[in-house]
């Protein structure tokens, strides 16, 4: 069984024991040097990244389907406007608000945003899986 090889964030190398499976330990290194643009790296932006950089939102613009903070959020949420914390809350959230207001959408609600637009930038990397700290932006 064979996976793929992720390197870290400004990592080029990688060193892999070698190991004998007759039961021989083997004291071999072997360095694999894989550049960065093969390697499988899972990058992530975080709802309070968007949130706090406006600007990074750009270039989702210029997408044949425009992704902007206006856009409308049409996902699940925990909305419930009875919450003191949620009176005037929309009942039919942008993104921006969404990811500006987890108490009233719900925190999934606001990683759920983080994924739609990690996943349409150009600049990250994202394929599915949140890894908390990796936002290549700023």
């Amino acid at each position: 069984m064979t996976a793929p090889i992720a390197l870290g964030k400004g990592e080029s190398t990688r060193t892999f024991k070698l190991w004998d499976y007759g039961g021989v330990r083997g004291n071999t290194n072997l360095v694999l040097e894989i550049p960065q643009s093969c390697s499988t790296i899972n990058e992530w932006c975080s709802p309070g990244y968007w949130k706090n950089h406006p600007p990074a939102w750009a270039p989702l613009a210029l997408l044949p389907v425009p992704i902007t903070q206006h856009t409308a959020y049409d996902g699940p949420t925990k909305f419930d406007p009875k919450r003191r914390a949620c009176y005037g809350a929309s009942f039919t959230p942008t993104l921006m608000e969404v990811i500006s207001t987890p108490q009233c959408y719900g925190g999934e609600a606001a990683n759920a945003v983080a994924d739609i637009l990690s996943a349409a930038h150009p600049g990250v990397d994202f394929y599915g899986t949140r890894v908390e700290g990796s936002c290549p932006l700023n």
